[in-house]
């Protein structure tokens, strides 16, 4: 078959595991210029229990499973019902488990009704997962036709696939990803674009797109993926969700489909989206205390410290304020000086501002060694093969690149560079990474209150969601990658208008690089408009603990001052 043939055959592969009732005809879908908001058709479209059972935060999902107010096929049925509606209208799914989940689903209920008691701390709820992760009888093809070959077995299935089962989750579906998993939208060849939920003119992000553009629809209530680059915090902050990134060996990373098989350095970490980030932190303790560093060697014995999150939430600042030598310090970073945010990224970090100096928290300004040089060097370790293994995948089933991937797959140097110049690059990372650390230091130093810096808030992107090939900018998220640390994504603000942006572009400055020309140019008022704002919290290394307290306290503080 023909590389449109074989595509082709697993949409309709994926299309057919939908139950009939749940398909929309071809005028309910519609083009994405006629109805580009999308997340309250949805919720029109299905029954009030759905809507009641998708729109619980995970904390009081999962106590209604406990207490069996609900099942679990009652709970997988809800999602897996908005999860076929969003897929048919964004494209973010690439499989749909849900026979096996089924299944999977009626031995919990089962169980309990057996016991009356969960199978584990996660009983009956359903999680979604990038496509890079192997489930068995499933597919990983990281946007990559000649990736579409036969399912994947039990063997294959990595260390957080089979903690989640035993934890009691129920495995609904996988999420689409961008041609080799790591671009800043998704797209490819099989699925095709991935849209927003807010505006299907719009992207979902990348590469966890699928996961952004499903969970905002509340098509699943958690899901996981990778970040290289930025892969899941991208999508969190276009969506309107929360993430966390953690640091390298905190959480598994086996069974998971390679891009760059044997990468010693740079390989990323996984992290995890969800409408809150308590429903992260549920999930993520859950992992830690399954001791999972028991069946993975990689990972560090790490179990969830409930201290270090405390420690932080003891320091938040309530409505009548605490002492000045106890509330949290941030750094605050407005511009890379590289290429500087579009309006509704200023708009966002002026609030965040705004709402932790009216809580007493204390600020200060944030301005660390260049990020953007630090990025590329990131990449050069990226395509230190020449971006041969790109090329072969794409080549082997014939599909053209997509657009966004053409300048990797033209790659003129495609030679792969020797071993003394890869040692340079991987020194020049870990020289940033000294350089970053003594500036963190130094920063600690310079408080009013004489406590150290607790953490960074900072873009993720200097743009909110773009058109499809609209160029991209990964210094403001990719720096906590090369410097291997948490970072969480919490939203500021569901969109501002055109009048509030009118005013912060009147702020806008030159363009001082190429890189920012092009960047700037894509900034287009009237599709930034309404659209989500995300912002994050990046904390020293191994402190996801801390990072998801903070990312808390900063919510807090925007709804005390909304």
């Amino acid at each position: 078959m023909s590389w449109k043939q074989v595509a082709q055959s697993q949409r309709e592969t994926l299309l057919s595991s939908m139950p009939i009732e749940w398909r929309l005809a071809p005028d309910e879908i519609g083009g994405r210029t006629k109805q580009r908001k999308i997340v309250d058709f949805i919720a029109k479209r299905v029954s009030s229990d759905t809507r009641e059972i998708t729109e619980l935060p995970v904390s009081q999902l999962l106590q209604k499973l406990r207490q069996g107010d609900v099942t679990a096929s009652e709970v997988l049925a809800a999602f897996a019902h908005r999860a076929a509606l969003a897929h048919q209208l964004t494209h973010c799914l690439s499989e749909y488990h849900y026979v096996d989940a089924k299944r999977r689903a009626a031995v919990l209920d089962e169980q309990w009704r057996m016991h009356q008691k969960p199978v584990g701390p996660l009983h009956g709820l359903p999680v979604s997962l990038m496509d890079r992760f192997h489930v068995a009888g499933l597919r990983s093809a990281c946007g990559y036709v000649s990736w579409l070959g036969i399912p994947r077995t039990g063997d294959d299935e990595g260390v957080l696939v089979e903690r989640l089962r035993t934890l009691g989750a129920v495995i609904l579906c996988k999420t689409n990803v961008p041609v080799s998993a790591m671009m800043g939208e998704t797209d490819n060849n099989i699925m095709g674009f991935t849209m927003n939920p807010f505006n299907r003119m719009l992207s979902a992000g990348g590469a966890c797109g699928g996961e952004g553009a499903l969970i905002a629809l509340r098509g699943s209530p958690i899901g996981f993926g990778t970040d290289i680059a930025g892969s899941v915090r991208i999508p969190a902050a276009f969506n309107g969700l929360c993430a966390l990134k953690a640091s390298e060996q905190r959480l598994p990373d086996s069974g998971i489909a390679a891009i760059f098989p044997g990468l010693p350095t740079a390989a990323g970490s996984v992290g995890m989206l969800a409408s809150e980030l308590e429903g992260i932190q549920i999930v993520f303790k859950a992992l830690q205390d399954s001791s999972p560093w028991t069946y993975d060697n990689e990972i560090l014995e790490l179990p969830w410290r409930k201290e270090k999150h405390e420690s932080i939430l003891a320091r938040r600042c309530d409505p009548v304020g605490i002492e000045a030598n106890g509330r949290l310090v941030f750094g605050v970073l407005q511009s890379d000086d590289h290429v500087n945010p579009h309006p509704p990224i200023r708009l966002a970090l002026q609030k965040v501002k705004q709402a932790l100096l009216s809580c007493g928290y204390e600020i200060v300004p944030w301005r660390p060694p260049p990020q953007n040089e630090a990025v590329e060097n990131l990449f050069r370790i990226f395509g230190s093969t020449g971006a041969q293994e790109i090329r072969n995948a794409i080549d082997a089933s014939g599909e053209p690149p997509v657009a966004q991937m053409r300048p990797w797959y033209e790659q003129q140097d495609n030679e792969d560079i020797s071993t003394s110049s890869f040692w340079q690059l991987c020194e020049a990372r870990d020289k940033y990474r000294r350089d970053y650390a003594k500036y963190w230091r130094q920063m600690d130093s310079q408080t009013t209150s004489g406590r150290r810096v607790d953490g960074v808030i900072q873009p993720v992107a200097p743009y909110v969601a773009g058109h499809q090939n609209d160029p991209q900018y990964y210094a403001y998220s990719a720096v906590a990658n090369i410097l291997d640390v948490p970072a969480a994504v919490f939203p500021v603000s569901p969109g501002f208008s055109l009048a509030e942006m009118a005013f912060e572009e009147a702020q806008n400055r030159l363009a001082s690089n190429e890189e920012e020309v092009k960047i700037q140019k894509n900034y287009r008022p009237v599709d930034a408009q309404n659209m989500p704002v995300g912002l994050q919290v990046l904390g020293r290394r191994l402190q996801e603990e801390q990072v998801l307290a903070m990312g808390q306290a900063v919510i807090e503080a925007l709804n005390r001052t909304a």
